[in-house]
């Protein structure tokens, strides 16, 4: 198992979207000041998600830490190649990714900008006596949080691996959600590099993804701005971008097939079986679709538990297919309920079968603030 892998299983620090109400999040946020640089966000934004696990295991975090510490240092290669020469004048930027096909996640405006590559995460490690500067300023700030100093050099020394290796003017992330990044812009910017943020993926109110700052960070619309400053971030980083996955093209002026489609994420088995009595009280079966998950669901129990519907599979039925294919989008909570709003499709929340229904309210989700019908208002009686 390499080291990147050892600090997903052993270091994670996950804390449920759900299990703290918007009012808690408010108060814990209020603990603190607006961060006065970039390290005090990478740091405030690392202890209002450590604080939250239970002791034990901050405990066992920190100790895996302290010994993981030299184990990075050892991986990386001390060596300062020289800058890679352009092969164009076009701006270079580097996006560690794990699926090539990245072009689906970014806006327009960094794909008109830059020559994109790619890179593994587990790629390599490099360091130089200038990061050793950095990272000595930093293990003198925070000595006492092993955990933290240890996902922050990691990140340092794999971003040093693509500077010498590819010499990029930019590097690509999607991690507001890591406390690393704040620090890794200081980083960059230090390096004369940008780091840029892309959204991908729905965000509501958490404070997982609170006070974080990049050179840039481009969102899917302006609603998120806001609602990232009121988890204080950095303001004046916000861009809306372009993003082509979001605004798909579909004729919505032909005969759709049906009249609504249930696109299911996660839920568990119960929560089926409720959602499947749901569908039959809104039509006849014929007009109904439902679209697996290409992840979370289980073709087997889907195929089981919605027999007789149409069932759609994510794998071989494009979502602009599957939305120029039906009059309504029915969903909870899923980016699919953007794309769908965007790309002229009439949207549905469901209202009745989640128990988070009113937490996801509570919590901003973006489609409350757009045109939208919710399930329980279209049930036939």
């Amino acid at each position: 198992m390499n080291l990147k892998k050892k600090f997903n299983k052993l270091l994670s620090n996950n804390v449920n979207l759900f299990s703290l109400s918007r009012v808690d999040q408010e108060t814990l946020l209020n603990n603190y000041p607006i961060p006065g640089n970039l390290y005090e966000r990478s740091y405030f934004q690392f202890t209002i998600q450590f604080n939250l696990l239970p002791l034990s295991k901050r405990i066992l975090n920190n100790i895996i830490s302290f010994f993981l510490l030299p184990v990075i240092f050892l991986q990386a290669s001390f060596n300062y190649k020289k800058k890679v020469k352009k092969l164009n004048t076009k701006k270079t930027a580097v996006f560690p990714y794990k699926n090539l096909n990245y072009h689906d996640a970014l806006p327009q405006e960094i794909l008109d900008e830059f020559d994109v590559h790619t890179i593994n995460f587990q790629s390599g490690l490099s360091i130089n006596f200038d990061d050793l500067r950095f990272i000595s300023k930093l293990i003198y700030k925070y000595f006492f949080a092993p955990y933290f100093l240890s996902k922050c050099i990691y990140k340092i020394l794999f971003y040093r691996y693509i500077i010498n290796n590819i010499n990029p003017d930019a590097i690509i992330s999607s991690a507001e959600y890591s406390f690393t990044s704040s620090i890794a812009t200081a980083y960059c910017e230090r390096n004369g590099i940008e780091q840029i943020n892309i959204m991908h993926g729905e965000k509501l109110f958490y404070i997982r993804d609170s006070f974080f700052q990049f050179s840039r960070f481009y969102i899917w619309d302006e609603f998120y701005k806001n609602l990232f400053v009121k988890l204080k971030a950095e303001p004046n980083q916000f861009i809306v971008g372009t993003y082509p996955s979001l605004k798909l093209e579909i004729d919505n002026g032909v005969n759709k097939k049906f009249l609504y489609t249930y696109y299911l994420a996660a839920e568990d088995e119960e929560t089926l079986y409720k959602i499947k009595e749901t569908m039959l009280l809104l039509a006849d079966l014929q007009c109904l679709n439902i679209r697996f998950h290409p992840r979370y669901s289980s073709i087997k129990q889907i195929q089981e538990i919605f027999n007789g519907f149409n069932i759609e599979n994510s794998r071989e039925t494009s979502l602009e297919n599957s939305f120029g294919s039906t009059e309504n989008v029915i969903s909870l909570y899923s980016s699919v309920l953007l794309q769908a709003y965007f790309s002229g499709v009439n949207i549905v929340i469901d209202d009745l079968n989640n128990k988070n229904y009113e937490k996801v309210k509570q919590a901003e989700y973006i489609i409350f603030n757009k045109k939208h019908e919710l399930l329980s208002s279209l049930i036939k009686v």
